[in-house]
């Protein structure tokens, strides 16, 4: 996927686009639990839509399906930029700063 910003400046280790992953070195059965902030942009109207999940994968899936009544009319969708956070928290404040 192409056009993707990912500010990764806080977090140690290693992620990947849409993924839940242990941020350590030595992988572990269980993994981290990430929830995300993220920007779409309307390819019908170009605004812009900021979201909140914890699996960006199918959100984003939920929105191009218009299966999401707030971007339902402005489809299709381009997933202009993420941040993914370990607290459910702190990734709720950085939407509502967006917002």
């Amino acid at each position: 996927m192409r056009g993707f910003a990912f500010n990764a400046g806080w977090c140690k280790g290693s992620t990947s686009l849409f993924g839940r992953e242990n941020l350590g070195s030595n992988p572990s059965p269980a993994a981290e639990m990430f929830y995300y902030v993220y920007i779409l942009k309307s390819s019908k109207d170009k605004k812009l839509y900021i979201g909140f999940t914890d699996n960006l994968r199918r959100r984003f899936s939920e929105h191009n399906q218009g299966k999401q009544k707030p971007t339902k009319p402005r489809g299709p969708l381009k997933l202009i930029f993420y941040e993914a956070y370990l607290n459910k928290g702190d990734a709720l404040r950085r939407e509502k700063y967006f917002n």
